[in-house]
C-alpha cells in the first residue's frame, strides 16, 4: 500500500543519532548506530525485538560515522569520531 509504519523504536543513545548502518544480510538483522553521545551501539534483532549486542563508549567526542566492511572481510565495523 506504500504506507510507512513504525515497527520498533531503538532506545539507547542519549542525544542525536548521526548515522545508522546495516550489516550484510549474511550476518542476520544487525545494525550499528552512532551519535553525539560518544557511543557506537550494535543492535541485533532477536525474534521481533531489537536488543543491544554491544556498546562502545570509549570515545571522548561525538561519533559521526559508522559503517560495516564488505561481507567478505567478516562482520566488522568502523567508526569515525571528532576525537580523532
Amino acid at each position: 500500500d506504500g504506507q510507512q509504519r513504525l515497527t520498533a523504536q531503538l532506545k539507547g543513545h542519549e542525544g542525536p543519532v548521526w548515522k545508522v548502518a546495516w550489516a550484510h544480510p549474511k550476518f542476520g538483522s544487525l545494525l550499528a548506530s552512532c551519535g553525539y553521545d560518544m557511543k557506537v551501539i550494535i543492535w541485533k534483532e532477536v525474534g521481533t525485538q531489537w536488543q543491544k549486542a554491544f556498546v562502545d563508549g570509549s570515545h571522548s567526542a561525538s561519533v559521526n560515522d559508522v559503517a560495516f566492511c564488505p561481507w567478505e572481510h567478516g562482520c566488522r565495523v568502523a567508526c569515525a569520531s571528532s576525537d580523532g
